[in-house]
């Protein structure tokens, strides 16, 4: 997603070059410093599985450092969410409850009952 996004701005090596930033590209040690860390587990498309293996393929060509899709995925996910303005301004708004149903939250925003 990450990926697909930054190449629709044309910038596959903006997304590297964040992903080295700090401690990008250093899963363990962030690991280490996120205590409350989730594992989760995604299905996705052989062509997007492709694409994350040649952005991993990338990135180890670039930095010379082999990093696994897994360990690239939260700093991509991360660098999405960080650059989505929309969903910035929903949880700067206040975003709904975890339980709010799809009907409720538009009832909500249309100011209807």
């Amino acid at each position: 997603m990450a990926a697909a996004r930054h190449r629709a701005q044309g910038s596959c090596a903006a997304t590297l070059q964040t992903l080295k930033r700090g401690n990008y590209g250093q899963s363990e040690a962030w690991k280490a410093s996120e205590p409350d860390a989730f594992q989760i587990t995604i299905t996705v498309s052989a062509d997007l599985y492709q694409e994350l293996q040649d952005y991993a393929a990338l990135y180890r060509q670039t930095y010379g450092e082999s990093e696994t899709v897994a360990e690239l995925i939260p700093f991509m996910l991360a660098g999405f969410l960080e650059g989505d303005r929309a969903f910035a301004k929903a949880r700067k708004e206040g975003l709904p409850g975890p339980g709010a149903s799809e009907k409720s939250r538009r009832q909500s925003e249309s100011g209807s009952g």
